[in-house]
C-alpha cells in the first residue's frame, strides 16, 4: 500500500520497468521457452496443478512487483510445465481488484493485471483464466461449467489512464482502443465445451465481473439477469481486456457455486462456496475437462 501520493506516481512511472523486471526474473528460472497458455486458477482450482508435468515452481514472493494473493486458496505460486506436452505457465492465484481498490491513481488495477503482462513478455499465446462463478441464469446449477463467452464489468478498466509501450506478442501493432467482441476465442471455446462434456453441463455464458467483496443482492441478481448474464464473479474481465490488448486469445470458463432462484434471492456465503468448490465430483470433473481440452488442442491445432 502506498503511503503517499508521490509513492503512487512512481509506481506508475515505473510501471513498463516492473512488468519486465518480473518477466526478466520468471525467464530466469524457467529459461527462454514461450509458453504457449497461461492459465489462472481460480478460487478452488487448485487441483489443476495434478495435471501438468511441473517443471519449476515460484512463489510469487520471489517475483519482483508479483503480490501475494490474500484470499485463502489463492497459493501465490507461478508453475512452469507442460499439460499433454503443451508448455504452460500456471499462475495459481491472483489479486483481486477489491484487495487493492483503495490504491490511488489505478494504481490498485494496475497490480492486478501486471501478471499477465508478464505473461505477454515471456511470449504466452493463449490466456485461459478460471474462476468460482455464482449462477445468475436460471437453469444454471451448481457445480456445472460455463465456458466465458464474452462480459460485462463493473471493475475499472485497466487501460484507463496513460498509455503503455507494451509490444504485442502476435507483431501487430498496437491500438490505443481495444475491440473486445470477439475477446473470447470462438473456436477454443468450442473445444472446451465439447471436452468438457464428456463429464457434464458445459455452458456458453455471459460473465458479470462484480466489485465484491459482496455477493449479489435480489436487485442485483434481477439486474444483470435482464441485462443478459448468465453468471456472476469477481474478476477475470480486467484480466482478459489486458490478455487482448497484448494480442493473446483467450478462452476460459467459471464453475457454478451457487444458484439464484426467480425472485433473486442468493443465500450463498463462501463457506458454501468453497464446500461446492471441495466436492470431489466437481474437482474430478474440472480436472478431466482441462486435461480432455488440452488433449484436442494438441491433436487438432498443436505444433511443437
Amino acid at each position: 500500500m502506498f503511503k503517499t501520493f508521490e509513492e503512487a506516481l512512481k509506481f506508475q512511472d515505473e510501471y513498463e520497468e516492473r512488468v519486465f523486471a518480473a518477466a526478466d526474473a520468471i525467464r530466469a528460472r524457467i529459461g527462454d521457452v514461450k509458453p504457449v497458455f497461461g492459465i489462472t486458477l481460480g478460487s478452488g482450482l487448485n487441483d489443476l496443478i495434478s495435471e501438468i508435468d511441473v517443471k519449476e515452481t515460484i512463489p510469487y514472493t520471489d517475483i519482483p512487483n508479483f503480490r501475494k494473493p490474500i484470499v485463502k486458496s489463492h497459493e501465490g505460486n507461478l508453475i512452469y510445465g507442460e499439460i499433454e506436452g503443451i508448455p504452460v505457465v500456471c499462475l495459481q492465484g491472483r489479486t483481486h481488484y477489491y484487495e487493492v481498490a483503495d490504491w490511488p491513481m489505478n494504481t490498485g488495477m494496475l497490480q492486478v493485471v501486471l501478471p499477465i503482462h508478464a505473461l505477454a513478455e515471456l511470449g504466452t499465446e493463449i490466456y485461459f483464466p478460471t474462476n468460482a462463478a455464482g449462477g445468475i441464469n436460471l437453469y444454471y446449477k451448481v457445480g456445472e461449467l460455463m465456458a466465458i463467452k464474452s462480459h460485462s464489468s463493473q471493475l475499472p478498466n485497466p487501460l484507463l489512464g496513460r498509455p503503455h509501450s507494451f509490444k504485442r506478442i502476435d507483431g501487430k501493432d498496437p491500438s490505443y482502443f481495444v475491440a473486445l467482441n470477439d475477446a473470447y476465442d470462438d473456436g477454443l471455446r468450442a473445444m472446451l465445451i465439447e471436452a468438457g462434456s464428456k463429464y457434464g453441463t458445459v455452458h456458453s455464458g455471459f460473465l458479470k465481473a462484480m466489485t465484491g467483496r459482496t455477493y449479489e443482492s435480489i436487485a442485483e441478481v434481477i439486474e444483470s439477469r435482464i441485462g443478459g448474464a448468465d453468471a456472476a464473479g469477481m474478476s477475470v474481465a480486467p484480466e482478459v481486456v489486458v490478455a487482448r490488448s497484448r494480442g493473446m486469445k483467450v478462452v476460459g470458463f467459471s464453475i457454478i457455486t451457487n444458484e439464484t432462484d426467480e425472485e433473486g434471492k442468493n443465500p450463498a456465503d463462501h463457506d458454501e462456496v468453497e464446500k461446492v468448490l471441495k466436492d470431489p465430483a466437481t474437482r474430478l470433473k474440472v480436472a478431466s475437462t482441462v486435461k480432455e481440452f488440452f488433449r484436442m488442442y494438441k491433436e487438432r491445432i498443436y505444433q511443437r
